[in-house]
């Protein structure tokens, strides 16, 4: 049994046998077709319809511009949109599309919740530069959408996917898009709980008699999630007068509870750090939340999330300068630090006093292994009294403690060769962009050590060269979120003009990226963290 399969540029044949199931639900199956001019993803649907058969047609005919760009397997995947049809005898039974690598690729939910992102190996903390870098890339990928027509309708954080190095997003499930092709409008058949403009739900509306308005108020939702830690905007506090507990039920009453004005029947919940964001930004949301059908376009977020990013308008964490995910907006506290100031500790239980009996207590029985505040030693068995140190004893630890800093200071000082390692740890994406102070950009954002540039100049680049192109990649990924433009133009015009549009050796500059590039102390280098203070 063999698929005759439409891709762009040609028509091939392949036998079902030969590709690897990757993924099934409910409307189909997911096969993996590698080929020549690239890997490709077929969905097979479960039961085609002639109805979906004419909207794929109307979609692969009306195909956003921007869907993808770049070449191969190195392209970055804006929008997993249907390429061309898939038959068997004749007859259509599902489409091909870009295939969206999983391991390049992560769910919007990894960067929304705190949780998932501990439980992401492969990924750092995301910050608030790396959060508003999505926010602009997600809002100006539906704004291409809406501007030929389409609308995403259908839309939840599992719909989209974020390469955590660059941090461009990916639009899945395409193909329950709502399309417009020559005048024809094809609609969404489906929307998602929680998810659902509240005009929607009031006016009891399905999912094909919705538009633009539903895709601004459902990103808002999402905007508002991944700059509040996972807290979705009808998600307060209600009086006990309140007896519905579905945040859709929440949306239908308009029971928001972060504006302007407390609402009467709901209040915020104590983890939001909603008080910490720019009036500019409350004000973004208030009109989504009070007014669905004034919600912001997405022209309108891509504008001010640009502004935010382009006037670096964030600052490092006065508490905790050097870390990471203590970033804040100017004039603003640091929101992580309220978050984590805001969850409830765990109630941890005093020990009993020492019981008198000398009978041995009885063994525990055996319990499944839990977040438990219990302390982890019985609470019978008694800590033994600390030692006072002698003032010998104090001078002797107090001089090895000494030299042990000082000798762990200069190691630090000496900045490992990026050409000497080899044997690192497995791959992780490199840190989110540090933004500066208050202040104006310092040029000690440049690193100064030196990588030793490219001696040929062929066509076929060699593992050297490949390397430089690789670090300096790098560099200017995390400097362009830092420091100006201006700042930036040497290097960019040198990178350009020795490494962009030459053939790379794509297995080459993987293992590169992959393995070298997750070398803390060569991230180190790269970045100039050392110069920064």
């Amino acid at each position: 049994m063999s698929l005759e399969i439409d891709l762009p540029n040609a028509s091939i044949r392949v036998k079902v046998s030969d590709l690897e199931k990757v993924g099934a639900g409910g409307e189909g199956s997911v096969y993996l077709l590698r080929h020549q001019s690239g890997t490709f993803a077929i969905k097979r649907y479960h039961q085609p319809s002639q109805e979906r058969i004419q909207k794929l047609e109307a979609a692969i005919a009306a195909r956003p511009v921007n869907a993808v760009f770049g070449e191969g397997d190195d392209a970055i995947v804006q929008m997993a949109w249907p390429l061309g049809l898939v038959r068997e005898h004749g007859e259509s039974l599902g489409f091909v599309m870009p295939y969206v690598d999983s391991k390049k690729a992560m769910e919007l939910d990894y960067f929304i919740s705190p949780v998932l992102a501990k439980d992401a190996r492969h990924l750092e903390k995301p910050n608030l530069a790396v959060r508003l870098q999505i926010a602009q890339n997600l809002c100006s990928v539906v704004n291409s959408l809406h501007e030929v027509g389409h609308y995403f309708i259908d839309f939840k954080p599992q719909n989209i996917k974020v390469y955590p190095r660059s941090l461009h997003v990916c639009l899945i499930d395409c193909d329950s898009f709502s399309v417009t092709h020559n005048g024809v409008r094809y609609p969404a058949s489906a929307y998602s709980p929680q998810f659902i403009n509240p005009i929607a739900l009031v006016n009891d509306q399905p999912p094909s008699a919705l538009g633009e308005e539903q895709d601004n108020w459902a990103i808002a939702v999402a905007l508002f999630m991944l700059l509040n830690f996972d807290l979705h905007p009808y998600d307060g506090r209600a009086s006990p007068s309140v007896t519905v507990t579905a945040v859709d039920d929440f949306v239908k009453m308009g029971l928001y509870a972060y504006g302007p004005r407390p609402h009467p029947l709901v209040t915020p919940k104590p983890a939001s750090v909603h008080n910490l964001w720019p009036s500019e930004l409350r004000a973004l949301f208030d009109r989504a939340f009070t007014d669905p059908q004034r919600a912001p376009t997405m022209s309108e977020w891509v504008q001010y999330l640009q502004s935010i990013l382009q006037n670096k308008l964030i600052a490092r964490c006065d508490s905790k300068p050097n870390a990471v995910d203590h970033l804040r907006f100017l004039g603003n506290g640091c929101m992580q630090c309220a978050f984590e100031s805001r969850q409830k500790p765990r109630a941890i239980k005093q020990r009993p006093a020492k019981p008198r009996s000398v009978e041995p207590p009885a063994a525990p029985k055996p319990s499944p292994v839990t977040n438990s505040s219990k302390p982890s030693f019985p609470y019978n068995v008694p800590i033994p009294a600390q030692r006072k140190m002698s003032g010998e004893a104090k001078a002797f630890w107090g001089l090895l403690i000494f030299f042990l800093i000082v000798f762990f200071i200069n190691s630090q000082q000496e900045t490992p060769d990026p050409r000497q390692i080899v044997n690192v740890a497995p791959s992780t994406p490199p840190s989110p962009p540090t933004p500066q102070a208050d202040s104006a950009p310092r040029t000690s954002y440049f690193y100064s050590y030196p990588i030793r540039k490219p001696k040929s100049s062929g066509v076929s680049l060699v593992t050297e060269e490949i390397r430089w192109c690789a670090y300096q990649d790098y560099r200017i990924s995390y400097l362009k979120l830092t420091v100006s433009d201006n700042l930036l133009k040497d290097i960019r015009e040198e990178f350009n003009s020795l490494c962009v549009n030459k053939k790379l050796m794509s297995d080459v500059r993987e293992t590169i990226e992959t393995v070298e590039l997750a070398n803390p102390g060569l991230q180190q280098a790269l970045k100039g963290v050392a110069n920064l203070d």
